[in-house]
């Protein structure tokens, strides 16, 4: 059955989601989308047949998404904190032709449409609002809509398996983010094995904490309604302590970066019993401290605990571990739960120095194949041809190189070992540390210029310090150009201006080296200074 099918069995008046106070139910949901959906199916939704979402954990950020899928379309996020430069960015590269836009979208909008210029004809359609105050008249080249369709079209349309379901932008190394379209085949092979290994219930109340940039949210929303249980966006302040949400809304299952519960174990707030009513807890982006994964079993008792893994171009998660009392801390490596065992269906080897497959219980850089895998990045041969590669002596299928190092122990468990590349975890985003420097050597107008993650625990960061070999100016105009340049969590919390950067043996930067010189500056209370 495909998506759409599934979630139109729901049809009805169980509760489909619970914002802001006010509880929506399945029918509301689909009129609406099927509403909408009528309208994007006439619309001209570019050389791709994508539709791009401009709006924020609302309401209408969530029907857009299924209209899509009911116009047999497929959806590019926007997010409506990062830069109009960068928007415009994604959404000229994605070749969407179609803007559907929430309440909360509009006061960017106007920007974004200058980003993108006159030349570039879309078609904007107001997902609950027929208004759009002077846009129409600043901006006549584009086409402006309501959502709400006076004619209903034949819907829903078939989605062709190989056809884009979302479209997403992570960081690129040469300061270009990647597209990486997922397929509805590869969406409908991961909500597969979601049904079959941590399904959820029509009677579940589920969280939904991230950002729809961000792929884990599709689980959010398509595992939560393919079920017809009920969604609960999670507010963005309420994110970093969410222990009353947890509570007030009587969620049954959770699901959020480790940092939300390493934060919340600061906090205090992992006390036990402290979230009874929770069955089902997943955490996915980053990996999961041990030590924390038995702070939030105590804290919830009646909780299966399942540390997820898996890069955006495997579709949301691969790999799964249970975690539990039983486990003990002896089962992880470097007090990390483990990455677990990837899904039956999904296929996995490890690669050694000079591309040979290892044999057995060893380490080497994990690769990826199968039905969840996709086939490579947005026109970009280069980078697909680099990280989606042929393995002969692992069958003719192509393999995605993940770049992470794991460890497979003698039960065939994998244990995540480190990063055999420039790219790191910030709150569970992933970074190019390179797409950070790019804007730096541009802004500041020096070459030596070095980013690492700091500080660190568990295998992710809280934010960026960066190094420029140079002399010491006003670090104002470079927070500037970052700002206008990248996301907010890409923006680095420091500057250091600096007249030598350390080598390692193969002439390269020493990343290490500068982040232990962090380390000991902040144990010795030093403040930050030239070095």
């Amino acid at each position: 059955m495909q998506l759409p099918a599934r979630i139109l069995q729901h049809r009805g008046d169980r509760p489909a989601l619970d914002l802001d106070g006010r509880l929506r139910c399945y029918a509301e949901v689909i009129d609406t989308a099927f509403a909408l959906a009528a309208v994007l199916d006439v619309a001209d939704s570019g050389p791709t047949g994508l539709v791009a979402i401009l709006a924020h954990k609302s309401f209408s950020a969530y029907v857009a998404a299924l209209a899509a899928h009911l116009a047999g379309k497929g959806y590019v996020p926007l997010n409506i904190k990062f830069p109009p430069q960068r928007l415009a960015s994604m959404l000229c590269r994605s070749g969407a032709g179609v803007v559907v836009v929430g309440s909360e979208g509009l006061g960017v909008l106007g920007s974004l449409l200058e980003a993108v210029g006159p030349e570039r004809q879309l078609t904007v359609v107001g997902a609950e609002t027929e208004s759009f105050g002077g846009l129409p008249g600043a901006h006549p080249t584009h086409r402006f809509l309501s959502g709400r369709a006076s004619a209903a079209a034949t819907l829903p349309r078939p989605c062709r398996p190989d056809a884009t379901a979302y479209l997403l932008f992570t960081s690129g190394s040469t300061g270009q983010p990647k597209g990486v379209p997922v397929s509805f085949a590869n969406l409908d092979a991961y909500l597969s094995n979601v049904a079959r290994h941590f399904p959820l219930e029509p009677t579940d109340r589920a969280s939904q904490s991230f950002d729809m940039t961000f792929d884990l949210s599709v689980h959010d929303l398509f595992a939560t309604w393919s079920a017809g249980a009920c969604l609960c966006p999670v507010g963005d302040t309420t994110l970093v302590n969410p222990a009353r949400f947890i509570r007030d809304q009587r969620l049954t299952a959770w699901f959020s970066v480790p940092s939300v519960a390493m934060f919340m174990a600061r906090g205090r707030s992992l006390q036990p019993q402290a979230f009874p009513s929770l069955r089902l807890s997943l955490f996915c982006g980053e990996p999961l401290p041990v030590a924390t994964a038995e702070a939030w079993c105590r804290a919830a008792p009646n909780s299966r605990l399942i540390s997820l893994y898996g890069p955006t171009e495997t579709t949301i998660a691969i790999a799964q571990h249970q975690w539990g009392p039983g486990n003990g801390r002896d089962s992880g490596r470097n007090g990390l739960v483990p990455i677990g065992r990837v899904f039956p269906t999904q296929r996995y080897c490890l690669l050694a120095a000079g591309r040979q497959v290892v044999s057995g219980p060893g380490r080497g850089e994990l690769c990826l194949s199968g039905s969840q895998v996709t086939s490579g990045y947005l026109n970009a041969l280069d980078k697909t041809s680099a990280q989606f590669v042929h393995l002969p002596e692992a069958g003719p299928d192509p393999w995605y190189r993940t770049g992470d190092l794991v460890e497979e122990d003698d039960r065939g468990v994998l244990h995540f070992i480190g990063r055999i590349d420039l790219q790191v975890k910030v709150n569970g985003y992933r970074i190019e540390l390179g797409e950070v420097e790019s804007v730096l050597r541009e802004a500041s107008g020096y070459d030596g210029v070095a980013a690492v993650p700091w500080p660190a625990a568990g295998g992710t960061a809280a934010g960026l310090v960066a190094f420029i070999l140079g002399e010491a100016s006003d670090d104002r105009p470079l927070f500037t150009a970052c700002r206008k340049a990248l996301p907010d969590y890409m923006v680095p919390t420091r500057i250091i201006w600096t007249r030598t950067l350390p080598l390692n043996a193969n002439g390269k930067v020493d990343r290490n080296a500068l982040i232990g010189e962090l380390d000991r500056q902040q144990k010795q209370g030093e403040p930050p200074h030239e070095r």
